[in-house]
């Protein structure tokens, strides 16, 4: 029986590979089609709806459209309707490229804030919790109270029943409203409650690390955005917000380590996208072009020069202020801070030359 067994199994293993062969080279010939319709100046100069008629198109040939690949056709998708790719100007590429750089820096952000992959719910349940989220999305946004009782229900029955995810994610619904209508305790409580249940719920972090800045407990902040570090590795946002409440701490050494890490994890970014075809990189930012994409990148590096800049000033650490600040204004002459800055470091560090010698 188990050589039977065994024989059955090599004679699938062929068939086996030929269908994933299969499956990723149409993954691969549907994303080339898109990678050709953000290249084409002529597609591109179409209208949305005209890109739109082209894409399902490409789309309709397609024999093979398994789950993967119709994630691929409605991503692109949506970015033609949003139209983002259309734009050539800076300015309004701007806010695709920062969307994008929050989600491709780190693959495991979703996965954090998914209760549904590891928590089997059932069918009733998740009905009821379903209805109880429907309502609160129904009622009028200023029904303060009505909207804190359906997410109070919500966590009660998910209690009851004894599902730990659907409760974090009833304490986070539940801190959102309070934190909507400025009750910035109560919301600092429920995130709280909600990342106990759940300790890598990246979302209860990143909203609950914006309510202690605003509160000024930084320490805490501090520690919200270490984890933030830990669970979604190589984001530089957040090396940079970081490093911003440690000189508000005058603990410039920890923010010079910051800036220097959001620095290399800048350029990293570039590094890798400049690898990219032009219509790998539209796609994967949202429609922003190479060339406003290293505009954009670039200005982030120059803004955590500057900042590592003046943390290396208030040390007194003349030289290395200078350098940072060079590097700003040899590459960008708009940027009048820099120059303002620089100037007043060469001012210190000739007087403490002078100092020196004097004595």
């Amino acid at each position: 029986m188990f050589w039977v067994i065994l024989g059955i199994i090599l004679l699938c293993i062929p068939s086996i590979i030929e269908h994933l062969k299969a499956k990723k080279e149409s993954e691969q010939e549907l994303l080339n089609s898109a990678y050709e319709l953000f290249e084409d100046e002529e597609l591109r100069s179409l209208t949305k709806e005209e890109q739109e008629i082209a894409w399902d198109k490409a789309w309709s040939n397609f024999g093979n459209k398994t789950p993967e690949i119709a994630v691929v056709y409605s991503k692109v998708k949506d970015l033609i309707r949003k139209g983002t790719f259309a734009d050539g100007n800076v300015e309004e590429n701007e806010n695709s490229y920062y969307l994008s750089r929050e989600s491709s820096e780190s693959s495991d952000y979703e996965d954090n804030n998914d209760f549904e992959d590891e928590e089997e719910i059932d069918d009733e349940t998740a009905e009821i919790l379903e209805a109880c989220s429907n309502r609160a999305d129904e009622i009028d946004s200023n029904a303060y109270d009505e909207r804190i009782e359906i997410w109070n229900k919500y966590i009660e029955i998910a209690k009851d029943r004894g599902y730990l995810y659907p409760q974090a994610d009833g304490y986070y619904e539940l801190a959102q409203t309070y934190e909507d209508f400025e009750n910035y305790e109560k919301a600092i409580e429920n995130y709280t409650k909600a990342i106990t249940l759940r300790p890598e719920y990246t979302y209860c972090y990143y909203f609950r690390v914006g309510l202690y800045e605003k509160l000024g407990e930084y320490n805490k902040a501090i520690a919200d955005y270490t984890k933030l570090i830990e669970l979604e590795t190589g984001t530089a946002g957040y090396y940079e917000k970081r490093a911003n409440i440690y000189c508000k701490l005058h603990n410039y050494e920890n923010a010079i380590k910051d800036f220097t890490s959001a620095i290399e994890t800048h350029e990293s970014y570039l590094n890798e996208m400049t690898k990219k075809s032009e219509g790998e990189i539209l796609l994967s930012t949202g429609g922003v072009s190479s060339e406003n994409m290293t505009v954009l990148v670039l200005k982030d590096i120059r803004r955590c020069n500057y900042e590592r800049g003046i943390a290396y000033y208030e040390l007194q650490r003349f030289d290395d202020a200078v350098h940072d600040f060079k590097l700003i204004t040899e590459n960008d002459k708009q940027y009048l801070e820099a120059k303002e800055y620089l100037n007043k470091v060469l001012i210190k560090r000739n007087n403490r030359y002078l100092e020196n010698r004097g004595n």
